[in-house]
């Protein structure tokens, strides 16, 4: 048996030495000779699991960890392996109880706290994820990654000074691009101008890197440097996951030439409200001599079958008529060489009767709450129904709800607090809803495509931001340069809304003493 077990630990000397060298496959083979010829060692196994995890056989390095735990119930890093290979595995609830059982056995485990808050992080669980990244650091003060996915987690909480200071303690200790990156697009954010300077030297330094051009676009859009930030959000086309819808066609790409007769595709991208933002600049794509194809959302086809300027809509999903060239809505901001904004242009609205303002004693105010779930700021933009109460008990208003679908609305308990006059749940599309839209005197919405309708239609609209505004709406001021109808709210406290609405209330009661009868 020693014989064995010598021979099993020169197999274990040689695995370390292919593993300092980079060579996995060779390092597992020698694990394994070791495991066969002394199988009571769980270090051989934790070994194991460990190379087969880096060559991606993370089924199989689950089973080996397994092993592991099984020769040492008390065995806390291979517990913590064992929940990184589960995740990997795609058993993140599994990998939750491994590293919970790592943490018990040894409670300054900084690694298992770590991970269990990555782990958190990306199941959403934000708030679970940044005090277990604390622990981390209360153990390893040293642990840069740990700094830097704190920020992260507090950057989508909304928590923007924390996340800074984050990010500063990271970059102390371990200033990769990527938090590089990550703090000057957060100072940027906050409205510091050091972070757009940060941006630019990040792209000077790699010219190519598609993610920094577009980080630095959105900064210096956010700033009000239009004609640069657009130059820059073209960068967008050369990132992964955009670069499907944007080279889709085998036409060449349309660069801002005359079209002399030629037919052009426009496509909305991204979301609803996108594409209802940018088509104020067809008319100007008009004016190059162009017929044009609108490819829109199929939840748009119909409002805007009729746009000034377009012969056709079809939906993205739909077959395309023939056309010469194409681009993207949100590309002709730079091929037009637009410096300042165009007005909104409005689509024709459903010959639906009744459509167009009622005079009425009663205000009629139309509120969206909520945008949909699949967004990753709807925690921040979004507000529960059981918060606008205050709205709810005034006296002199109508409201109508103008969440589509049955499964955006989320507010389907606080529901009982508002009598509303009309429930858009069920309309097919934003035709009706645009018809519904324009009978109202006044739009109150979160940061959603409903903002967007209604500011291309011209009617009041008062949009709700969260304190991580979106570029579009710059950093301050309560109008937009976007939609000369809108008034915008701002959040002054991360994911505080009472004042926010508190201020609509009180502007509501206003607007309902001066308005005429």
């Amino acid at each position: 048996m020693a014989v064995q077990a010598d021979r099993g630990q020169a197999h274990i000397s040689r695995g370390l030495a292919m593993q300092e060298a980079g060579d996995w496959k060779a390092a597992l083979v020698h694990f394994r000779q070791a495991a066969r010829m002394d199988p009571q060692h769980a270090s051989t196994y934790l070994l194991m699991g460990n190379a087969l995890g880096r060559l991606g056989e993370w089924a199989e390095a689950v089973e080996t960890y397994r092993s592991a735990v099984a020769l040492d119930p008390r065995y806390a890093d291979a517990y913590n392996n064992l929940g990184i290979a589960l995740v990997k595995a795609g058993m993140d609830r599994e990998a939750i109880a491994a590293y919970s059982k790592a943490i018990e056995i040894d409670p300054r485990h900084a690694n298992a706290y770590f991970n269990m808050g990555k782990l958190s992080a990306r199941l959403n669980e934000l708030q679970t994820a940044v005090a277990l990244f604390d622990m981390a650091l209360i153990y390893n003060p040293n642990h840069a990654y740990a700094y830097h996915e704190r920020g992260a987690a507090q950057e989508k909480l909304g928590q923007l000074e924390r996340a800074a200071v984050s990010y500063r303690w990271s970059m102390q200790l371990d200033p990769t691009r990527t938090v590089r990156e990550n703090l000057a697009s957060l100072l940027a954010l906050i409205g510091d101008p050091a972070g757009v300077e940060q941006l630019e030297q990040l792209v000077r330094e790699t010219p190519e890197d598609a993610e920094s051009h577009w980080n630095l676009g959105i900064a210096l859009l956010l700033h009000g440097r239009l004609k640069e930030g657009w130059k820059e959000f073209e960068w967008r086309t050369e990132i992964p996951r955009f670069r499907k819808q944007h080279y889709r066609f085998e036409q060449p790409r349309w660069q801002g030439e005359p079209l002399a007769g030629k037919t052009i595709l426009l496509f909305g991208e991204q979301g609803h409200g996108d594409t209802l933002q940018f088509l104020r600049y067809i008319p100007l794509v008009a004016e190059r001599g162009g017929r044009i194809v609108l490819d829109v959302p199929p939840l748009l086809t119909r409002l805007l079958q009729g746009f000034p300027g377009v012969a056709a809509c079809v939906g993205l999903d739909d077959a395309k008529p023939e056309f010469s060239t194409y681009t993207s809505l949100m590309s002709l901001p730079y091929l037009l060489g637009a410096e300042a904004i165009p007005p909104p242009v409005a689509p024709v609205i459903l010959d639906r009767a009744g459509a167009g303002p009622v005079l009425s004693e009663k205000l009629k105010v139309g509120l969206s709450w909520a945008g949909s779930p699949k967004n990753k700021r709807d925690r921040l933009r979004s507000i529960p129904l059981a918060a606008w109460n205050l709205l709810a008990r005034m006296e002199g208003v109508e409201f109508t709800s103008l969440q589509m679908g049955p499964k955006s609305t989320g507010g389907e308990d606080s529901r009982h607090l508002f009598e509303f006059v009309e429930d858009c749940a069920d309309l097919p599309d934003f035709a009706e809803l645009a018809a519904v839209v324009a009978r109202l005197d006044l739009v109150i919405t979160v940061d959603t495509a409903v903002a967007h309708l209604a500011g291309t239609l011209g009617k009041p609209v008062w949009i709700l931001l969260p304190n991580t505004v979106d570029w579009r709406w710059g950093l301050r001021g309560d109008s937009s340069d976007w939609y000369p109808s809108a008034r915008l709210f701002r959040q002054t406290k991360p994911g505080e809304w009472g004042d926010v609405l508190a201020s609509v209330g009180r502007e509501l009661e206003t607007m309902k003493r001066t308005r005429p009868h």
